[in-house]
């Protein structure tokens, strides 16, 4: 039982990447294109970071006996899946709110926003976990 799958990975791995464009394009100049061209796609990949995040999150709770037999594997798949999740509200927080942003009170909206601005603030450090735990989940789908 693997906790998030490949595609899973590779999404959490774009929109962590998204996450960190300004360091990793002062250290990877090249990358810094690539990201750049992949930005006007960041809310489609938050919404699925979000799903994928979401799931992952979800089924490795359900299998809590699991940390049992394979806790780095265990620890590792529900860390991608938080931080898939967070990521994906980062950047897909614009469509989100464009789709249920209706249905929301004053008072709600008030409080996303906030959300909102606190996953902004720690969007790099957030970024560099996404990187670590979807390489992790990358290569447990691959070496499997």
């Amino acid at each position: 039982m693997a906790g998030m799958g490949l595609l899973g990975s590779v999404v959490l791995l774009l929109v962590a990447a998204l996450a960190c464009e300004r360091s990793l394009g002062k250290h990877l100049p090249s990358l810094r294109f690539w990201l750049q061209a992949l930005s006007p796609l960041s809310g489609l990949l938050g919404i699925a970071a979000v799903a994928s995040g979401l799931y992952c999150t979800i089924k490795m709770v359900a299998y809590l006996s699991f940390i049992r037999y394979a806790p780095v594997v265990y620890i590792g798949s529900l860390a991608a899946g938080v931080a898939s999740f967070l990521l994906g509200l980062r950047f897909g927080y614009t469509m989100l709110l464009m789709w249920f942003g209706r249905h929301l009170s004053p008072r709600q909206r008030q409080l996303i926003e906030r959300a909102h601005a606190q996953l902004c603030e720690s969007e790099s450090t957030l970024g560099a976990a996404g990187l670590v735990f979807g390489s992790f989940c990358a290569l447990l789908n691959i070496v499997k």
